[in-house]
């Protein structure tokens, strides 16, 4: 099943979009196919990339998911540039803001599985677990 909005799957460099017919999204997180670290681009990338999966009414429901079996294994702190300048760190603040809220709003059932550690953390806006391993809801 192709809609219009399918054209999104391939934009994104470390997160690869699959749906099979029933709907079902599958969003891997990877660097070059394998664990995934953050940078600069990909926390960019992802405002947008969740935007549209919460607008892509074809997708029933959502997986995030880690390649080789981790989710984010670290962060390229150094992608950033200079994290101590507030006009830098306060970039980095809003695009998380955005892409938590993107994230809120898939409309859908949403799982993240890490592994087999249990989760940890909860949300306090909602009460429920962001994953710290496991399945979990969003």
């Amino acid at each position: 099943m192709q809609t219009p909005q399918d054209d999104y799957f391939a934009s994104y460099g470390n997160l690869k979009l699959t749906r099979d017919a029933k709907g079902i999204l599958v969003a891997q997180f990877h660097s070059d196919g394998g664990p995934f670290i953050m940078t600069a681009q990909s926390h960019t990338e992802f405002v947008d990339a969740f935007y549209r999966i919460a607008q892509d009414r074809a997708n029933k429901i959502v997986i995030l998911t880690g390649a080789g079996g981790q989710f984010i294994t670290d962060v390229d702190w150094s992608s950033f540039g200079d994290a101590s300048d507030p006009g830098v760190w306060s970039q980095v603040h809003d695009e998380g803001v955005q892409a938590l809220e993107n994230i809120a709003n898939i409309r859908v059932p949403r799982r993240s599985y890490r592994g087999t550690r249990p989760c940890a953390l909860r949300l306090r806006a909602t009460g429920q677990r962001h994953c710290g391993g496991g399945w979990c809801d969003l």
